[in-house]
């Protein structure tokens, strides 16, 4: 859980992504089948959200060649699992 106050308080920022709908979705799930694209290329690091001021690091200061370091949670990571089954 984020503490949000604490977020306010210090005036730290926190920034999602977003998603580029279906249609890109699928776009980019052909490409892959066909081997026209390798997203292990660009995803390079993942770090549960205790591992943060790290993830922030290796995005910031490119450690190990990161390119797109992913944040999870596990409990949102849960949910979302227990809702598509």
């Amino acid at each position: 859980m984020m503490d949000l106050a604490h977020l306010v308080k210090n005036n730290i920022y926190a920034y999602g992504i977003r998603g580029e709908g279906r249609s890109a979705t699928r776009r980019a799930m052909a490409l892959m089948a066909e081997k026209r694209f390798d997203a292990t290329k660009i995803h390079t690091h993942t770090f549960p959200l205790l591992d943060l001021p790290t993830a922030l690091r290796y995005a910031r200061e490119r450690v190990e060649d990161a390119i797109k370091v992913v944040v999870t949670n596990r409990k949102a990571d849960a949910i979302t699992r227990t809702a598509a089954e």
